[in-house]
């Protein structure tokens, strides 16, 4: 997969945050929410996810960490990762819900709902990146429909597309 990093703008720069090998899940999380809180515009993960974390033998970044975010500027979070969209259960909200109800969390939030597959989930990326990096869109309804519709176009699955929902008022615009 094409590192999104690459998109940006030189007037960009992008929180590179891995969870490799020799990378402490628990300073990965905390790089996170360090960056989070630092004010960036957008946090992107893609990965494998459950309802309320991120890596699901890591338990990157959870539920609970939204409550460590004081971040003043809300973000824009694409959880491209299965089900952090997961908003039928009723006994627990998802990671998505979490970030949007909080105050210091997130304007909107781009997640499947669902099960998904990773090469889907990148090509949603790229033309997320592409919206907002090249084209200059800032609307969050147009940015993610007009990536659903690009997706598809290059072979992503309408069931996957049917999966992502946009948490958060479309109209809403990105710094």
């Amino acid at each position: 997969m094409k590192r999104l990093f690459k998109i940006l703008p030189t007037q960009y720069e992008a929180d590179k945050i891995y969870l490799e090998p020799h990378v402490e899940a628990s300073q990965a999380n905390q790089d996170i929410i360090a960056s989070i809180n630092n004010g960036v515009m957008m946090s992107n993960y893609i990965g494998h996810g459950t309802i309320d974390k991120w890596s699901i033998d890591k338990g990157l970044f959870k539920s609970s960490d939204v409550e460590k975010l004081n971040n003043e500027q809300l973000i824009f979070a694409l959880m491209l990762t299965c089900i952090n969209g997961y908003f039928i259960s009723s006994y627990a909200y998802s990671l998505a819900e979490e970030m949007v109800i909080a105050k210091t969390g997130a304007i909107g939030v781009f997640a499947a709902s669902n099960f998904t597959y990773l090469w889907e989930n990148a090509i949603l990326a790229k033309y997320i990146f592409d919206s907002v990096f090249k084209q200059g869109n800032r609307k969050l309804g147009l940015i993610t429909t007009q990536a659903k519709i690009k997706a598809y176009e290059q072979g992503a699955s309408a069931e996957v597309l049917r999966m992502f929902t946009l948490f958060g008022d479309p109209a809403l615009r990105l710094k």
